[in-house]
Formats: C-alpha cells, structure tokens, sequence
C-alpha cells in the first residue's frame, strides 16, 4: 500500500487501556519509591538528646542506732544525687572492705559499737557517668 494516503480516523488519539494501565502503574511506582524521602522531607527534626547534667554525690546522713536488745548496733548511711541518667547503680565500700549495693541508702549490723566508719560511695548513671563520695558515720551535716 505504498502511496497510498493513511486512513487515520478521528479515535487515533486516544490511549489504549494497556498503554492507561501502564502510565498508573508508573505514577504508583513513582510514588512507592519516593514516598520514604518525601516524608522525611516532611517530618520535623528529632529533638536533641537531653543533657542530664553532671552527677553529683553528696552524704546526707550517718547514724548508729542502737543497742538493739541483742546489744547490737546498726548503722544507716545515705546519699543523695543529682544529674545523671537515671538509673542509677550505688555501691558503699565500707573502710574494713565489706561491699554493698543499694538505692542510696544502706544499712549494716554490728555486734557491738563501732566507735566510727567510714566508707566510699560509688554512684554511676545510665549515661556513664561517675561520681564518689566519703561517708561516715555518726554523720554531722557541715
């Protein structure tokens, strides 16, 4: 049919239902793809760590109770804390090397009157912090 004239009719320009169904599923593609980066476009920025300060022991108090009435004696030793993560781990070395862990506050038996102890508290938060301090008791807040 060579020289012959086309015969294109007026219906030519439409789009079939495949090439319809393909230009979807590219707009759908698109989309899918860049969906990740136009929403973190969109969200706002994280906030910024938090600072918990700088953490600090200090003793608050000191005191031998007693005599129970197997004449024993108990000794009660605290400290207080600021800054830190949160939780934090508190360990009392006591001067004769004994070790215990505790929230803050610690207490220890004595089978008669300990003229006065001394110890070491060890305080480290959840953000690697450390702080110590010296504690004895009878405590007198200075």
């Amino acid at each position: 049919m060579a020289g012959q004239k086309s015969t294109a009719s007026n219906d030519d320009w439409f789009w079939t239902a495949g090439e319809i169904a393909l230009i979807i599923g590219g707009l759908i593609g698109a989309m899918i793809y860049l969906w990740p980066s136009v929403r973190a476009a969109t969200q706002p920025p994280p906030p910024p760590p938090i600072n918990y300060g700088t953490l600090v022991v200090t003793q608050s108090f000191g005191d031998i109770l007693g005599p129970e009435p197997d004449g024993s004696y108990i000794v009660t030793l605290g400290v207080d804390t600021m800054g830190g993560e949160l939780p934090l781990t508190y360990t009392l070395t006591w001067s004769d090397g004994y070790t215990q862990t505790g929230n803050g506050t610690f207490q220890r038996d004595f089978p008669g009157y300990p003229n006065s102890l001394q110890g070491t508290v060890s305080v480290v938060s959840t953000d690697g912090q450390h702080a110590s301090v010296s504690v004895t008791a009878p405590f007198t807040p200075g």
